[in-house]
């Protein structure tokens, strides 16, 4: 007989035996749930994708209808004081930015009474 041809016979005890089962029975239980999770989450990328398709569709059609109500709506003429205003205002985050925001509207009310 060929090396390759011969079998090998390993012993083990009935209790060995028993356990080494139920550790492959469950290793099978985890793949099993591993594979169910995957497919939950490939459904929901799907899903999600989906849904984000969607948003991209309503937001191009909100965008040609905010044009189109750009169009037709008449042009207001803003005050060169308002619009120079709105120009000098800076708005930026942080706590600093909540304190100069503080002062920007203090020295307003001064220069308007």
């Amino acid at each position: 007989m060929n090396s390759k041809d011969e079998l090998i016979h390993v012993k083990f005890e009935f209790s060995e035996g028993v356990a080494a089962k139920k550790r492959i029975l469950s290793s099978e239980i985890i793949l099993l749930k591993i594979q169910k999770t995957i497919q939950r989450y490939r459904a929901i990328r799907i899903k999600e994708m989906q849904l984000k398709i969607l948003l991209k569709k309503v937001m191009k059609e909100l965008t040609l209808s905010l044009t189109e109500l750009e169009k037709t709506l008449p042009k207001s003429e803003i005050p060169k004081l308002i619009k120079h205003e709105e120009n000098e205002t800076n708005y930026s985050s942080g706590n600093s930015g909540l304190e100069s925001e503080l002062k920007d509207i203090q020295n307003r009310l001064r220069n308007l009474g």
